[in-house]
Order: structure tokens, then C-alpha cells, then sequence
């Protein structure tokens, strides 16, 4: 006949099985976010085949999604019911996928390719889209102190063959880590897994290049960009987004 278990047997197996238990959900929960980091990097290289696409559809010009001349500044799409109109003409490279959802993306105006994964854990996505960067939106001389002009005669969009380190020039990132460390909020992993931590400490960059290669870059592997962004009082007038301000424009380096 068997021997029933004792109340103690049984508090113990539920103990150990207790232990277990959480010695394993941090394993589980880096899985899901290195997961989730490989989606997001999926995510920035199929936008980087669509901008290739549009580069040989449009003589190597890169996207720039409204007219510099002004003196108004909006994006025309068969998506929108009328004009998106802009405070400013930097303003335009947040709306890349605007410029492109007609021929590129099936005319739609959402598309989950545009946002890192990530961003669906804190209700996000939608509000995080990539940065694409205003130095494709603004000539190489705009991005020199020495050659830097006053008003637009530099803005404008700039061709595949003026970028002289594809593999180091940043062509879409994720700014959602950034955003996450200056909210505070962190993931659970230490900084050995190369995702971010909370109050100033080290965090990634999920982003892609000009030359198609999609990486993990530490914050402090960028470059700093122009000091003072793109110049205008409106619209990024810091060196933010990170890697957005790039010093000689698509002739600069983002990564070092």
C-alpha cells in the first residue's frame, strides 16, 4: 500500500517547485525580448529594401516628403483625406512612410513595419515610428558650421551617391530605448544582454544603415551630431533624435 505524502513533503515539493519557477522566468523573459529586439531589427531591414527600392525608382534620391521651397510646408498622399500640413520642413522626415505609402506600402497608414516591437509592451506602437533622419531631407553642406546657410537653399533631398560610408551612416533607428530611459522605465536584463537600463545608464540603439545592415550599437558607440540640430527653432533644434543630425551630412559617420 502506498504511503500518502505529509503535509511537510508536500510544502517542500511546492517550495522547490517555487525556487524553480523563478530562477527560470528571467531566462524566459530575455528570450521574449531578445525575441522581440530580432523582430525590430527585421522590421528596420525590410524598410531599408523599400528605401533602396524608392532610391532606384527616383534617380538614387532618398525620400523627401515635402517641397523646401515653401512657404508653406505639407505632404500630399492618396492615404490622407487632405494635405498634412507642417510647422516645419524638418518636420517632414517623421512622415517618411507618408511619402511612400502610396507606391511602396500599399496606400496604407499604418503599417507595423514602421515601429519597433518593444513598443506594443507599453501600449506604444503607433507613436515610435522610426527616425528616419533630416540629413537625408538637407545637402551635405547644411550639416558643416562652415558651410551652413541661413534659410532653405539647402534643404532639399540628397542622392544613394552622396552617402560615403553606407555601413555607417544611419538610415532609420529605433529612438523607443531612448524614450524608455528618459521615462525611467527599464527591462529586467543587466547590461551583459545588451538591452537598456533605467536613469542614464547604458542602452541600445536598434537601427539600420544605408547600406542595408541592421545592428545593436551602444548609445555610445554614435557619433554626437550638430550641435544645434537642424537649425530651426521648431523642430529638433537639439542633436535629437540620436543620429538624426549627422556632422557633413550623408557624407558624415553615425557609428564609430
Amino acid at each position: 500500500m502506498r504511503r500518502a505524502w505529509t503535509v511537510v513533503e508536500l510544502l517542500v515539493v511546492l517550495a522547490l517547485a517555487v525556487v524553480l519557477a523563478a530562477l527560470a522566468m528571467p531566462a524566459l523573459s530575455s528570450a521574449r525580448s531578445h525575441a522581440k529586439l530580432t523582430m525590430t531589427l527585421a522590421r528596420l531591414g525590410q524598410n531599408a529594401a523599400v528605401f533602396h527600392a524608392y532610391t532606384a525608382d527616383w534617380a538614387e534620391q532618398f525620400p523627401a516628403p515635402c517641397d523646401p521651397a515653401g512657404p508653406a510646408y505639407f505632404i500630399r498622399s492618396a492615404a490622407l483625406k487632405s494635405d498634412l500640413i507642417l510647422a516645419d520642413y524638418f518636420e517632414s522626415a517623421e512622415y517618411w512612410w507618408l511619402a511612400m505609402t502610396d507606391r511602396y506600402y500599399n496606400g496604407t497608414v499604418f503599417d507595423r513595419s514602421w515601429f519597433p516591437v518593444e513598443a506594443e509592451r507599453y501600449g506604444q506602437e503607433g507613436n515610435v515610428v522610426f527616425d528616419y533622419p533630416c540629413t537625408f531631407v538637407s545637402r551635405p553642406d547644411y550639416w558643416d558650421p562652415l558651410t551652413r546657410l541661413r534659410g532653405n537653399t539647402q534643404w532639399g533631398a540628397v542622392r544613394l551617391s552622396s552617402v560615403l560610408f553606407p555601413s555607417k551612416k544611419v538610415l532609420l533607428n529605433s529612438g523607443f530605448y531612448h524614450a524608455l530611459r528618459r521615462s525611467k522605465r527599464c527591462y529586467p536584463e543587466g547590461a551583459d544582454t545588451k538591452v537598456p537600463l533605467c536613469d542614464g545608464r547604458r542602452y541600445i540603439v536598434p537601427l539600420v544603415c544605408a547600406d542595408g545592415s541592421a545592428s545593436t550599437p551602444w548609445r555610445e558607440e554614435i557619433f554626437e551630431g550638430y550641435p544645434n540640430g537642424n537649425g530651426t527653432l521648431i523642430y529638433h533644434s537639439a542633436d535629437s533624435p540620436l543620429a538624426c543630425h549627422t556632422l557633413s551630412g550623408v557624407r558624415g559617420r553615425d557609428l564609430r
